[in-house]
């Protein structure tokens, strides 16, 4: 039967306070403290309204915290969370998140690619998700060694190309002062031609008045 049912996310509202907290009370969560929270919690509901399943997506800049799962029963679990997991991908994505963490048991996240955190994950995880307590997973959305390679290979290209614009700028200040170098010269000697051959025509001009 459930199979047959339509899902869709979002993030939870006030408006959904009365149905969350009776999930969080089912699944033993704490109530009062994740509704401080209700703008990080994402959500899944049926097309009727009725919510199938919750949790909690934290983002501290690069990193998110998956926590506090719950569903309304087993048999939709299974069927809710790879919505709820795409809908958490955009999210992601739309936010520039490079890592996301997680302390949640179920065997879905390693199926999506989490993976126990070693010494060196350790060391980036926020210490705002520090406080608690339980084994880490984490998933690398983005793969930072690449991106650190190709930012510096754009860098060096920015500054190859820099250098380039430079050289040819002063190539081209050059080849124009000596343009106009050449183009001043030029019209200086035409002047002075031009001067010369008025004033020889005058002066034949006055010999000749003299002469006649």
């Amino acid at each position: 039967m459930a199979e047959g049912l339509k899902f869709h996310s979002r993030r939870a509202t006030v408006e959904d306070l009365p149905m969350l907290r009776g999930l969080w009370r089912t699944a033993m969560l704490p109530s009062q403290d994740l509704e401080r929270f209700l703008t990080e919690v994402q959500l899944v509901e049926g097309l009727d309204g009725r919510l199938m399943g919750a949790l909690g997506f934290q983002i501290l800049g690069k990193d998110a915290r998956i926590y506090d799962e719950a569903y309304t029963h087993p048999d939709t679990e299974a069927l809710v969370k790879p919505q709820l997991w795409n809908r958490l991908k955009v999210v992601a994505a739309n936010r520039g998140v490079h890592r996301i963490w997680t302390q949640e048991k179920s065997p879905y996240w390693a199926e999506c690619g989490f993976a126990s955190v070693t010494a060196d994950d350790y060391e980036r995880l926020p210490k705002a998700f520090q406080h608690a307590l339980g084994n880490w997973r984490v998933l690398a959305l983005r793969d930072e060694a690449t991106e650190r390679l190709i930012e510096q290979e754009l860098e060096f290209f920015q500054a190859a190309h820099e250098e380039d614009k430079f050289r040819w700028m002063l190539r081209f200040k050059v080849v124009k002062w000596i343009t106009v170098l050449i183009t001043t010269i030029f019209c200086g000697v035409l002047l002075y031609y031009a001067h010369r051959l008025l004033f020889d025509y005058y002066m034949v001009r006055f010999w000749l008045n003299l002469l006649q």
